[in-house]
């Protein structure tokens, strides 16, 4: 099941209103829907976009944007543990990945990143609510290695989810050369049916 590969979508608000059946038709068969930031915010389309991504027969799965400083890891954890709770997550089924990146945590250390991050997946795969039990970690290759100490925890346990565009194979950070990618964002300015201006495309490697 695993060499089997799904195309998939990623998106947020900024899409606006998505034609999900269009999208199917068009060949997506994933899509990966921002639910939360940091420790108050939660997108606004991220029920509309889950359910009617769902009832476009799509695979569904959810993505967090993570916040170093300015949330604390128990806000981003209830954060994440209320949304998922107001839709039909499972964790034995869809993804939930977070989403590690420069914005708006250009501040942070990279001991803080990792700590930080290190301790919201660990809350996440504990939460006996969500059963998730492996978060995603999303992240640009050269953010991580420059930027978060990858090095002080065992990351390699989460699956990673690589942003690497137009290239022809994604280059994989050391924390995950020994299990390469689960998903690789190809691109982040792609057009597909039903959706209006740009987004991310993905590749997502089998089911979890």
């Amino acid at each position: 099941m695993n060499d089997i590969k799904f195309n998939g979508v990623d998106v947020s608000h900024f899409q606006g209103q998505i034609d999900w059946e269009k999208v199917k038709n068009s060949g997506i068969e994933y899509a990966i829907i921002k639910a939360t930031e940091g420790g108050t915010y939660k997108d606004p389309l991220f029920l509309t976009n889950w359910d009617k991504a769902k009832n476009s027969s799509l695979h569904v799965g959810a993505y967090h944007y993570f916040r170093a400083l300015s949330s604390t890891v128990d806000e981003q954890a209830k954060n994440i543990e209320d949304s998922l709770l107001k839709c039909d997550f499972d964790g034995n089924e869809n993804i939930l990945a977070i989403d590690v990146e420069k914005g708006h945590n250009e501040s942070a250390t990279s001991d803080q990143v990792a700590d930080a991050l290190f301790e919201l997946l660990t809350a996440l795969t504990s939460n006996k609510l969500l059963k998730i039990s492996q978060p995603l970690i999303y992240c640009n290759p050269k953010y991580w290695e420059a930027s978060v100490n990858w090095q002080k925890y065992d990351f390699s346990q989460f699956p990673l989810w690589v942003a690497h565009w137009n290239v022809d194979e994604p280059t994989i950070p050391q924390t995950w050369q020994q299990k390469g990618w689960k998903i690789w964002q190809t691109s982040n300015n792609n057009k597909v049916p039903g959706i209006v201006g740009n987004v991310d495309t993905d590749v997502v490697k089998g089911l979890l």
